[in-house]
């Protein structure tokens, strides 16, 4: 499917007000998740298996900058 196929169909289907809030949640559960890295200690971080460099890269991507598997 070429990207103006993929972009007709979806402007046929008009999204629903409950797929809206779906997304604004889950945008803002990202945010909440990236943010807690800042607020967490070495021993936090080193459990995680990341360190302060890579917490703070992670904190500081945009919203709807995450993962194909998230995006379910």
């Amino acid at each position: 499917m070429t990207l103006f196929q993929s972009a007709r169909r979806a402007l046929r289907r008009p999204a629903s007000p409950g797929r809206i809030l779906s997304h604004i949640w889950h945008a803002h559960r990202i945010w909440q998740e990236r943010q807690s890295l800042t607020n967490m200690g070495p021993s936090l971080l080193d459990d995680i298996g990341i360190n302060r460099a890579e917490a703070m890269a992670e904190a500081a991507r945009p919203i709807w900058d995450v993962p194909q598997t998230w995006r379910n």
